[in-house]
């Protein structure tokens, strides 16, 4: 069928139906997917399912590999092992010997302090130059480059006492 005779075909039909364009394609829309669907259906009949035998093999090779580990393996470590690894210390994160006071520390005491380089510093002393002394450990996490990853690995190493008012310069 030529281009031509399939558009006539077209036009007849929906003549005879006495259905609008758009009413006839959604009739065509619907009847393509009813002979698909009922393709489909024909042919999930027609293919076997599938063969346990198949995986007879495999499954087989599964148990002989389980079978190798013992409930010991399985569990973790032997007991023993385990109480000397709880009762062995391990190295103590060494607490400092002066805490180091927001309000009062120079940029080279600042990098002292983990994951506090010279930028970083610099923010530091910036943020305490423009808003005043920290009220609290806590303030610092408004400095920018500070996140709770940072604050939690500082909040024990920092201290901001308070600075009396005659001090504050305001």
């Amino acid at each position: 069928m030529k281009r031509d005779d399939l558009l006539r075909f077209y036009y007849r039909a929906q003549l005879h139906l006495g259905l609008t364009a758009s009413e006839f394609r959604g009739l065509c829309i619907l009847a393509g997917l009813l002979v698909f669907g009922v393709a489909a259906q024909e042919l999930s009949r027609r293919i076997p399912a599938v063969d346990e035998a198949l995986y007879q093999e495999l499954e087989a090779e599964y148990h002989e590999r389980a079978s190798r580990w013992t409930s010991a393996e399985l569990i973790g470590p032997p007991q023993q092992q385990a109480i000397e690894s709880a009762t062995t210390p391990g190295p103590v994160a060494q607490a400092p010997e002066k805490l180091i006071d927001l309000n009062t520390a120079t940029s080279e005491e600042l990098q002292t302090l983990p994951r506090i380089g010279p930028a970083l510093a610099a923010r530091i002393l910036l943020h305490r130059e423009q808003f005043g002394p920290f009220r609290s450990v806590a303030d610092l996490e408004m400095v920018r480059g500070i996140g709770a990853a940072t604050m939690e690995g500082l909040r024990l190493m920092v201290t901001a006492t308070p600075v009396p008012d005659s001090l504050r310069g305001g």
